[in-house]
């Protein structure tokens, strides 16, 4: 899994930001590559030679500046949601309007961060609908458990009235060196069957000149 920064967001700097993604991963022809958009909504990406990528996007939109956060993958489905992540809740009832009993544990986990805990969870929500294609889906249809530390498990509430994939999100700080003082929280999202694949991001990562992304720990350090 390659993931990159878009800034500006543009169409023109989205494919040259998708052409690089895809020369670090392996591909050896990107210079043609076409966006195919599938029935549930979920992204490929088709190049020249008929290979096609796994691909994912979220735009920031309250941030000083838009940008937004790609990925690929050639091996699994993906899901990815990028957030500015405040200390103080705008919305004191944003994260009961978007919770489910089950989640009380998870969010006990959240809430320990000292940040706005109903951000983090519609992030862990928002990357896994987006993994499975199910948008449309109320966030209370599903539930959240802590899988391990910064990773999380998702599936169908009691409330839900169809099936919901499992889903396995991992939750990643990024910070820009241009703002300091500010964060922004990112979800990625896998099949549940290849969640493993996130041990590849739980180190330091580059995702571009003057950005930093890190595994997010939810437990303080002893």
């Amino acid at each position: 899994m390659h993931i990159g920064i878009v800034q500006p967001d543009t169409a023109m700097r989205r494919t040259e930001i998708l052409r690089e993604l895809l020369q670090a991963a392996g591909q050896s022809d990107a210079e043609t590559v076409r966006l195919l958009r599938q029935t549930n909504g979920k992204q490929k990406v088709e190049c020249a030679d008929g290979r096609t990528w796994h691909c994912n996007f979220s735009r920031v939109r309250n941030a000083p500046q838009i940008f937004g956060l790609i990925a690929v993958s050639d091996e699994t489905e993906l899901g990815i949601d990028v957030e500015v992540w405040p200390e103080i809740a705008a919305d004191p009832d944003f994260l009961d309007s978007i919770s489910t009993s089950e989640d009380a544990c998870a969010i006990q986990s959240l809430v320990r961060l000292n940040r706005d805990a109903g951000i983090a969870l519609w992030v862990v929500k928002e990357a896994a609908l987006k993994c499975s294609g199910d948008v449309m889906i109320d966030p209370r249809h599903l539930a959240v458990s802590e899988f391990r530390e910064g990773i999380y498990r998702i599936g169908p509430s009691l409330l839900a009235g169809a099936p919901v994939p499992d889903v396995i999100v991992g939750l990643f700080q990024i910070r820009a060196l241009k703002w300091p003082g500010i964060e922004f929280l990112c979800g990625i999202a896998l099949p549940h069957s290849h969640g493993m694949i996130l041990k590849s991001l739980t180190k330091p990562y580059r995702i571009g000149a003057g950005w930093q992304i890190e595994a997010l720990k939810t437990r303080p350090e002893s």
